[in-house]
């Protein structure tokens, strides 16, 4: 393993400790998806021989270079950016799941394709913008039991999970409240639609108060890869 290698394991290895040490003693230990946005297939390939199958990906044409990279790798890429109605086709093919759904629109373009391509439906987390913020998608949260209403319905994809993204630059204890957030939405429509399982929060800057507060799945992309290349 080259030096660049070294660094990622290291990285990986660090983010499990920590991720395991603010683990609620009875919770599952979340799933760790490796955010390599603007890193080459070289850190995807690196990540995966850590033991790392899951990848996150903002933009559909990066993953699909990626994918095209590595033929050989056996993981999962989840669709984390806004997905555009018209690219719902082949990230139905690539992604085995997508964490930002806020619109049925997409949702059904999204279903259609799984459904033309024979597939399973999509698991989809519906990203929840918890903080009103006019520069970030997802539903709000009055809207959040409307849209997984209207998701039921839809044949090809099925709502597994919530997501959010909090507003940068939260001190800890906004953090929690913000993650605590979610998970007492969860928990309410959990009543109407009990396949409503995961949490999809936490990102490299907050993940240790994301899973504190219960999270599922983390995303992680520079404390595991290092900065963005510009």
């Amino acid at each position: 393993m080259d030096a660049d290698g070294q660094r990622i394991e290291r990285r990986i290895e660090q983010a499990r400790a920590k991720i395991a040490a603010a683990r609620p003693d009875s919770a599952p230990s979340p799933l760790l998806i490796a955010v390599a946005k603007r890193h080459g297939a070289g850190a995807v390939a690196a990540a995966s021989r850590c033991g790392i199958k899951d990848f996150g990906e903002n933009y559909l044409q990066e993953a699909q270079a990626k994918d095209a990279a590595l033929p050989a790798l056996d993981c999962r890429w989840h669709m984390l950016g806004p997905l555009q109605s018209n690219k719902a086709a082949a990230a139905a093919r690539l992604f085995s799941w997508v964490h930002s759904i806020d619109r049925a629109k997409t949702a059904r373009r999204l279903g259609q394709a799984r459904l033309d391509a024979g597939l399973d439906p999509m698991p989809c987390c519906v990203q929840v913008n918890l903080g009103a913020e006019a520069t970030k998608a997802g539903v709000p949260p009055a809207g959040l039991g409307e849209l997984l209403a209207e998701l039921a319905a839809i044949d090809g994809v099925e709502a597994r999970g919530l997501m959010c993204l909090p507003e940068a630059g939260l001190d800890p204890d906004g953090q929690r409240r913000r993650f605590g957030e979610l998970a007492a939405l969860r928990a309410e429509h959990r009543i109407a639609h009990p396949q409503l399982e995961e949490l999809s929060m936490g990102m490299s800057a907050d993940y240790e108060q994301a899973v504190r507060q219960g999270a599922t799945m983390v995303r992680l992309g520079t404390v595991l890869f290092g900065p963005r290349p510009a």
